[in-house]
């Protein structure tokens, strides 16, 4: 295999925590531990540095300016074979990667398909994109964008089985969409699950929340979209108080990577919610449902994972086969 010279730009979280490095520990070390030359650029460290908060406009306007300069600069005594992005137009203005696809072949990788809009003009400034959901291809066809499917996986360097494990349902994420309500229900039957994550404690972002959804004078004279969006957003609210009140040796805070990976190892099955609502909008009736980091954190680890179906899981899973006949 050719050693190859990657410049990659990739901020380590991979979920809603600022300290996280899960991506980095899938991608970064995989790609060092297969004998490549790997330069970080990490966003999430860049931005830290400066005080910024990410996806604000003086996050953008900073590391569009530095992104390129920095690049450069390394380029000028190390020839690249690529540059490598996990870039979106939140993190970037698109023609940031025009001076820096002058010297090198660019590619950008891809996920949250469901915020399609967010990757199209950095698409097309690119040479190749990835997208890791199969319904992408479509969107990037369309365009005339060349892209590349290229699923989730993760390293079984730092997904391990673990050596004992308990009787525990797991489940790690954040609280958004219809997980609450699924969650309050395998709760109310008596299973001995666990959450852990951002937004499932009673006060944790509560306050927020209400200040913005629950406004009377506002609910008022809203729309009936906007009212619907509120009682969706309030019916939340209320079952999350509801968890923490009814069951609260079951609520947890948010897990280090390393916590995560134990956790995912040593339970007896790990919850996933594969589905991702466009725009994250509850009127929008349309839904993604596609393989996502569980589906391969979990099964590295040994555990049972409980997750939705897709038409993905059959390209990396062999359904309804016993154990033993896969062996």
């Amino acid at each position: 295999m050719k050693k190859l010279k990657i410049f990659l730009v990739m901020g380590g979280s991979g979920t809603s925590l600022t300290r996280s490095k899960i991506w980095l520990r899938n991608f970064y070390d995989s790609l060092v531990a297969m004998g490549h030359q790997v330069d970080l650029f990490d966003p999430d460290e860049f931005l830290e540095g400066r005080g910024l908060r990410r996806f604000t406009p003086e996050a953008k306007e900073a590391l569009s300016h530095e992104l390129p300069k920095a690049f450069l600069q390394k380029a000028s005594t190390t020839k690249y074979d690529y540059f490598l992005s996990y870039l979106h137009a939140d993190w970037i203005y698109p023609e940031t990667m025009d001076d820096v696809a002058k010297r090198v072949f660019t590619i950008n990788y891809t996920t949250n398909f469901h915020q399609f809009p967010l990757y199209r003009e950095i698409g097309r400034r690119v040479g190749l994109n990835i997208y890791v959901t199969k319904a992408a291809q479509e969107s990037f066809e369309s365009l005339g964008l060349p892209s590349y499917w290229m699923p989730f996986a993760a390293n079984p360097d730092f997904y391990k089985p673990a050596r004992l494990r308990n009787s525990d349902v797991a489940f790690v994420g954040l609280s958004h969409g219809t997980r609450a309500y699924t969650l309050w229900r395998v709760l109310q039957n008596g299973v001995n699950l666990q959450i852990y994550g951002p937004g499932w404690q009673a006060g944790d972002g509560i306050r927020s929340i209400v200040r913005k959804y629950l406004d009377l004078g506002r609910a008022s004279v809203a729309t009936a979209d906007e009212r619907m969006r509120i009682l969706n957003e309030r019916l939340r609210v209320e079952i999350i108080r509801k968890i923490n009140g009814d069951y609260p040796g079951h609520v947890h805070t948010s897990l280090s990577d390393n916590d995560y990976a134990k956790t995912v190892a040593e339970a007896g099955i790990v919850i996933n919610y594969a589905e991702s609502r466009f725009d994250g909008d509850f009127l929008d009736h349309r839904m993604l449902l596609g393989s996502n980091l569980r589906d391969f954190e979990v099964t590295m680890s040994g555990s049972l994972l409980c997750t939705q179906h897709s038409d993905e899981l059959p390209f990396f899973f062999r359904e309804e086969k016993p154990q033993q006949e896969l062996v």
